[in-house]
């Protein structure tokens, strides 16, 4: 279908060695996902696989909205890396010496080519004041990172990540340093955000009781996802 995104066959290599192995990967508009796994068993990896932070994959298809874009160039794939995915680290990645309403202006502007002023710099912004009082951070934007709590830095990352309006966005552990309070929260919030952008996005987790809220999750083993090409299970738990 025109309006998924699908993944055949990624796989990576090290030495020689297969290391990680994604044999089926279908993402809808506005329908969140979760990758569900334990700890170390290369999810973060796929991400990265993904979102092109690595180009030493590769990938039988990789396929968004018509779009094959495994066969980009290398700064094809830098290109749509910039414009078109929102990415959140394991750790947030807020840059310490910046507000956080310059690192969201920052990433605007780095993804899209755009400075103050312009349309749709304004038209970004006027997406981030709506994200960030969805997220109840609108009156931190003109704190620093270090001000801010965990689970607001937490929110803050995630404002930032699809603050110019990506196509995908990709999201490391982002309870792996909260409480079950903001933990359920942070999974609601991306939730709300997916439906509202009607993009595509997917959560790798290895926290089973809240991956339970999304109606799509991706059971994950990186030793099956070696050996066994029906890893892909698209399920509610």
């Amino acid at each position: 279908m025109d309006n998924e995104l699908r993944v055949e066959d990624l796989a990576l290599s090290y030495d020689g060695a297969l290391t990680v192995r994604l044999p089926k990967l279908i993402l809808k508009p506005g329908e969140p996902a979760v990758l569900l796994g334990a700890s170390g068993s290369g999810k973060s990896t796929i991400l990265e696989c993904l979102g092109f932070l690595t180009f030493k994959a590769s990938f039988k298809s990789y396929n968004l909205s018509g779009r094959e874009l495994s066969l980009l160039s290398a700064e094809g794939k830098k290109d749509f890396r910039q414009k078109e995915i929102g990415f959140m680290p394991q750790i947030g990645g807020l840059i310490p010496f910046l507000t956080i309403d310059d690192n969201i202006n920052l990433q605007i502007s780095l993804a899209l080519k755009v400075k103050k002023g312009d349309e749709l710099f304004e038209k970004c912004r006027q997406r981030v004041a709506k994200v960030a009082h969805i997220l109840s951070i609108e009156s931190k934007l003109k704190r620093y990172p270090k001000a801010l709590s965990i689970g607001e830095r937490q929110r803050a990352a995630f404002c930032r990540a699809v603050a110019a309006m990506p196509n995908l966005i990709l999201i490391d552990e982002p309870t792996a340093a909260l409480d079950p309070k903001n933990a359920h929260e942070m999974f609601e919030l991306i939730k709300n955000i997916t439906e509202e952008l009607n993009c595509y996005s997917l959560v790798v987790t290895h926290d089973v009781n809240n991956a339970k809220s999304f109606s799509h999750v991706i059971s994950w083993s990186q030793e099956l996802s070696v050996n066994n090409d029906s890893i892909f299970i698209d399920r509610g738990l």
